[in-house]
């Protein structure tokens, strides 16, 4: 895996850098498993976000919290509202869902 990744953007790497997994859902618990904390961990998700993302935090017991979204992505004043109502979290963002023509006006 190494030796296929290393003619790629990703930089330097070496084995203890790449972790398999057994597809992207996979992946997306993982990633989660290891980043969350707490009783009721947060992630954050755009308005519009990835179905995959919700079923992992129901898996892993987070609260969900969608913050709002313009044409250009997620408001960085709703993330901070966000933020200070619910505390530390994860954010999730996928903006190849949004792309070219899912964003709301």
């Amino acid at each position: 895996m190494v030796d296929w990744l290393r003619d790629t953007a990703l930089g330097q790497i070496d084995q203890k850098d790449v972790v398999l997994c057994h597809g992207g859902q996979n992946a997306i618990c993982m990633v989660l498993q290891t980043a969350l904390t707490g009783a009721v961990p947060i992630i954050y998700v755009e308005e519009l976000g990835y179905p995959g993302v919700i079923r992992a935090a129901s898996l892993l017991r987070a609260k969900v919290v969608p913050i709002e979204m313009d044409a250009s992505g997620i408001k960085p004043d709703a993330l901070k509202a966000a933020a200070r109502a619910h505390g530390s979290g994860v954010l999730v963002t996928c903006p190849e869902v949004h792309n070219p023509t899912c964003l709301h006006t």
